[in-house]
């Protein structure tokens, strides 16, 4: 008898489990339905050719094929398109969504009425986005794979094997607003960095690394165009930089402090910077033409003077202030690059 109970009770549980199972898989295609017309009335293009859902009995799988969005017409512009989109969700924790588009996308961004147009092609895309308990994001992770940049109508491409981009918002109220600043913590990796098709260089075609540990001061701009940028600067809008990590040829950077933009849209700030390699740094720039070579050996005499042995590997290093002013890029006194603005 109290076996029979027992079965009776598992073979509840289970018609309990698949109807639950069955009203959040409607719930799911209802949601993403009504989103993809939510984004048609605000004026975007939207388009599919189908939208399943499976996944039994350990998620809710929502699979989007030909998936096409396109903001509307404006200052600022991006489209995305994919073969298929697969949206991944469990039973048990609805706050919790992980996206992948697993074939290779398109996208575009047109900034700055045209100015700045570039197109990505990434091989694989996969995103996951945490909510809070009200439903509003915490915590996102962008991954991609393969992932080409170019401008637009030009065959000059950037290539990264890998980027990481990891955004969160603090954990508690009281970090959340810094008087009436907000703030968002980004972790951002890219890894094999080919530069050999725009021979911007000075270091060699391969990045092998850049890393940034930052927070993003002030009221976040809503959008990737001028005059929301401008807001964010002209309200206090800064980045702290807890970390930038650079391995770049023969050169290894570690760098810490804030950045902001200036009235031009340029880069302003100032960092402290530990780097090993210097020599080649003065050699990279002097071969694109911002140092002659006079000042590429005078500026190598005083950096000489400036450096001292690591702890630990004995490795020289210089530690100097990296400066960006007045659209220059300054390594501790040597002006080494010039900065284009933003727009």
């Amino acid at each position: 008898m109290r076996i029979a109970g027992l079965f009776a009770a598992i073979a509840l549980a289970l018609a309990g489990y698949t109807a639950y199972w069955f009203h959040l898989a409607g719930w799911a295609e209802a949601g993403i339905e009504a989103r993809l017309a939510a984004w048609r009335d605000a004026g975007y293009t939207v388009s599919r050719s189908d939208l399943s859902i499976g996944g039994f009995p350990y998620r809710i799988e929502a699979s989007l094929s030909d998936l096409a969005i396109a903001a509307p017409d404006g200052e600022t512009r991006w489209s995305w398109r994919t073969p298929l989109l697969v949206l991944v969700v469990q039973p048990w924790d609805l706050r919790h969504w992980i996206a992948i588009s697993d074939r290779a996308s398109t996208a575009s961004l047109i900034a700055d009425g045209g100015a700045l147009s570039l197109e990505a092609r990434p091989e694989t895309v996969w995103a996951s986005l945490v909510l809070d308990e009200d439903f509003t994001a915490r915590r996102a992770v962008l991954d991609i794979k393969g992932l080409e940049l170019r401008h637009a109508g030009r065959l000059d491409m950037v290539r990264a094997e890998r980027v990481q981009l990891h955004a969160s918002r603090p954990e508690t109220a009281a970090e959340r607003h810094l008087g009436t600043a907000l703030r968002i913590d980004v972790v951002l990796r890219i890894d094999e960095l080919d530069l050999s098709d725009v021979d911007i260089g000075p270091l060699g075609s391969r990045i092998e690394t850049v890393a940034l540990d930052a927070s993003l001061l002030g009221p976040l701009p809503r959008s990737g165009d001028r005059a929301a940028i401008a807001a964010w600067r002209d309200a206090g809008g800064t980045i702290d930089v807890h970390r930038l990590e650079l391995l770049w040829g023969p050169v290894e950077m570690n760098a810490e402090g804030t950045v902001a933009l200036d009235a031009e849209f340029r880069p302003i700030g100032a960092l402290t910077a530990e780097i090993e390699g210097v020599d080649a740094v003065i050699d990279g720039f002097n071969r694109l033409g911002t140092l002659g070579d006079m000042g590429a050996e005078a500026a190598k005499l005083v950096l000489a003077l400036m450096s001292e042995t690591r702890a630990g590997d004995g490795a020289r290093v210089v530690r100097l202030p990296l400066t960006a002013q007045d659209g220059r890029l300054y390594l501790g006194p040597v002006p080494i690059a010039p900065l284009a603005p933003l727009f």
